[in-house]
């Protein structure tokens, strides 16, 4: 996944992308590993996979800029909540974040891997109103802070258990999910049967619920339901990130991956609850793998638990109805330590040839507020990535897939009598499931820059069938090395 360049072919990456313009220039957001000889690589000769135990790659330096940028055209809406609701448009949304990673070998196996980012942009008009917003690059905030944060900052351990010969890493970018294949390694080949252990700063999703067709939004499929599965309240505070551990027992064929770590302590907060009596998220994910004649395929199964200082929609109804006429329901109020959410997901994968396909499907209890990802109890998803070279353009790729997702009773009940969250609340609602189709074209007009075209429909926005349709039209900006 990782190659490694010299200084020189750095530097003459940069005078390159210097004489091709200020989109290349853009580019030289660095990916660089300098082997500890210090020899000269030519950057235009093919660089060879790290031996078995080879020790020439201690440490990295790598970042990515990415941009995106939506517009939405007026669309039939007869009310919204202009503090929450999506639209009714014309609306431009816009987003940038700029990531710069540092990691280093500490031994054999051991790595520690430190990832700043900066984020700006802005929702269109927020960012919700939708359980699938359109941007996934951008934070749960309609208006973003410019203070650069500690995205992620993790000790990771593999522990060889066999003597089967190591496994190349995987041939996709260093950067493009940053964990867990590429970074932990920093480009060396890893034992195919091992255990695997991480403790610090992370996304619960860069370990679980990955698909390689759609979990990468800087690459790939942008609409959040796509992107991961939207009914798995996944752990992360407003950036997305959270502290725990992982534990993973990796072998060739299947895979258990466990996790905990901490929740938030107010709905989308950014302040950890360190009670963990009362809070905590607790994940469990199985994998199996098989081989075929196109391609590989694989199945997951995952399991999670959230404990947090949550609300319950019901409840927030009953509190409502027992008050004076036209009492809002509020599900804040009806918070109580150690409340329960819980939930499951599946996810189906397969190559064919060119194309890898994905089938995602997900399920909560419904029951308790939604309190860290978004405002979905029940989803499906389906995609596919077709490689560009089918058409003579390698390094190209199309994206296409459709994720609807629903609400329970509870939960659609409280958004009808005016409630509201922090992802929906129209002030009212004519409940139906929303579906969003997606579709995008990445062009690589260069090594380390892609450009893509992404249009994004959305029925039912919000899950207001009184709302929408609307169709979206963006542009997508990426720079690395």
């Amino acid at each position: 996944m990782h190659e490694s360049l010299s200084l020189r072919g750095f530097r003459a990456a940069v005078s390159g992308a210097r004489r091709a313009g200020p989109l290349a220039l853009a580019g030289a957001w660095v990916l660089v590993a300098v082997p500890s000889s210090g020899a000269a690589v030519d950057k235009t000769e093919p660089i060879p996979a790290p031996a078995a135990g080879s020790t020439d790659t201690w440490w990295a330096v790598g970042g990515q800029a990415t941009a995106n940028t939506f517009f939405t055209p007026a669309f039939h809406s007869p009310y919204s909540n202009p503090s929450i609701s999506f639209g009714p448009g014309p609306d431009l949304g816009w987003s940038f974040v700029v990531s710069l990673l540092v990691g280093a070998r500490l031994w054999e196996g051991a790595t520690v891997v430190a990832d700043g980012e900066y984020a700006n942009g802005a929702g269109a008009p927020n960012v919700s109103g939708l359980s699938g917003y359109p941007d996934g690059n951008i934070i749960r905030v309609a208006k973003v802070g410019t203070a650069p944060y500690v995205a992620r900052f993790f000790y990771h351990q593999d522990i060889a258990l066999g003597h089967e010969e190591r496994q190349s890493e995987e041939a996709e970018q260093f950067e493009s999910r940053f964990m867990p294949t590429g970074t932990v390694a920093l480009g060396r080949a890893r034992p195919p049967t091992r255990l695997e252990f991480t403790l610090g700063k992370f996304g619960s999703n860069d370990f679980l619920d990955v698909a390689d067709a759609s979990s990468d939004p800087r690459h790939k499929f942008l609409n959040w339901a796509l992107m991961q599965n939207g009914a798995w309240d996944y752990v992360a505070d407003t950036r997305g990130y959270t502290w725990g551990v992982e534990v993973g027992l990796e072998a060739p064929r299947w895979a258990v991956r466990a996790m905990a770590a901490l929740m938030p302590t107010t709905p989308n907060g950014e302040v950890f609850d360190g009670n963990l009596g009362n809070s905590g998220s607790y994940m469990l994910e199985g994998q199996y793998g098989w081989p075929s004649a196109l391609g590989d395929g694989s199945v997951k199964l995952l399991a999670y638990v959230n404990r947090a200082n949550m609300g319950n929609y019901a409840n927030a109804l009953a509190v409502a109805a027992a008050g004076p006429p036209g009492t809002v329901p509020d599900v804040d109020a009806t918070a109580q330590q150690g409340a329960m959410k819980y939930g499951f997901g599946l996810l189906v994968q397969q190559v064919f040839g060119p194309v890898s396909g994905f089938l995602r499907a997900g399920w909560n209890d419904g029951r308790t507020q939604t309190f860290c990802f978004t405002s979905i109890d029940y989803s499906v998803s389906l995609g596919a990535q077709v490689d560009g070279a089918l058409w003579g353009r390698a390094g190209d790729f199309v994206g296409i897939g459709v994720a609807t997702s629903g609400l329970s009773s509870s939960h659609a009940a409280y958004l009808a009598a005016g409630g509201t969250e922090f992802q929906l609340g129209d002030g009212k609602l004519s409940y139906g499931w929303e579906t969003v189709p997606e579709a995008f074209y990445s062009l690589q007009p260069l090594p380390y820059l892609e450009v893509s075209a992404d249009v994004q429909a959305l029925f039912n926005p919000g899950m207001n069938r009184a709302r929408g349709p609307a169709v979206l039209a963006g542009v997508r900006l990426h720079a690395h090395l």
